[in-house]
């Protein structure tokens, strides 16, 4: 399982790979909604998406440049709900970048901390 996330959210999974890898994603919702589990689609974070919204102190979302495409656009979706949300791309990376990437991520990290009030 583990060595199948992580090609799927490697910076060099192919395009097909996170087609695929997104497919089995959603396959699993279909099922947990079909059995009558809670639905995570309309609210992924829950209540905490609302406790999110209230934050009024600057908030940096990292998002890998290679990320599968609905946690790319949930994190700039995110940033963009916060009134001081900022995302940053880390270029060459997929859902962990501050592990894949950590000389691309932590520079822009201090920055993020260095322009804090």
């Amino acid at each position: 399982m583990t060595a199948g996330v992580e090609a799927w959210t490697s910076a060099g999974a192919t395009g097909e790979v996170r087609a695929n890898a997104a497919r089995v994603l959603r396959g699993r919702l279909t099922e947990q909604l079909a059995h009558g589990e809670p639905s995570l689609a309309a609210d992924p974070l829950g209540e905490g998406a609302a406790a999110l919204r209230t934050l009024t102190t600057p908030v940096l979302v990292g998002v890998g440049e290679h990320d599968m495409p609905d946690f790319f656009e949930g994190g700039e979706g995110l940033a963009h709900d916060l009134d001081a949300g900022e995302t940053v791309v880390i270029p060459a990376a997929g859902h962990l970048a501050p592990r894949e990437q950590p000389a691309a991520f932590c520079p822009l990290l201090l920055e993020f901390v260095r322009r804090l009030p």
